[in-house]
């Protein structure tokens, strides 16, 4: 039985995490593993480079949450006022007071995505998009493993301190893992 294998990314763009995803999945033995792109966008430079084995999905509704994600807060509230949603505006609000408060936006994102539906059934699920916290929520919040492996992917430069210098031995082990087809 094939394993599953999740990746997350904002879009497929001309950039160096796209680079980094492609030349990642171009080592995976497609006999052993079933690769799910999972995009927030279905565009990009890079998207025609994915091989034809990775199956390209998009996020749900993400059209109807983009503004939540890449808007800021105040500006996504004053818009659910203006049409009259005055629950959704508190909500903004109020998650917004406790990030600004936490200086951690997680339970911001986690009030955006609480009715999208789980992806179920992946052995992996890699958040491979650099700093947007939204796609490491949604993939802590909304993929149910099998395995219960997850992968936060960082930039190397962005290792600070010895918790991230565990998570970059992760992502060399799970890279030699595949590079050797023992994951």
């Amino acid at each position: 039985m094939k394993q599953k294998i999740l990746f997350m990314m904002i879009d497929m763009n001309v950039g160096g995490t796209e680079k980094a995803f492609l030349n990642l999945v171009s080592e995976i033995d497609f006999t052993k593993y079933d690769v799910t792109l999972l995009l927030l966008e279905e565009k990009g430079g890079f998207l025609k480079d994915v091989p034809n084995e990775v199956q390209i999905e998009t996020l749900e509704n993400y059209e109807q949450i983009k503004d939540e994600i890449m808007l800021p807060p105040l500006v996504c509230a004053k818009k659910a006022m203006h049409i009259k949603k005055y629950l959704k505006a508190v909500g903004i609000l109020f998650y917004h007071i406790i990030f600004k408060i936490s200086n951690d936006r997680t339970s911001y994102y986690k009030y955006i995505i609480r009715k999208l539906k789980k992806k179920e059934g992946y052995d992996v699920a890699i958040a491979f998009a650099g700093p947007m916290e939204f796609i490491t929520t949604y993939i802590l919040e909304k993929v149910k493993k099998y395995n219960g492996y997850i992968l936060i992917l960082v930039k190397m430069e962005q290792i600070l301190n010895m918790q991230d210098v565990i998570i970059q031995n992760s992502i060399r082990y799970l890279w030699f893992q595949i590079k050797q087809n023992r994951f």
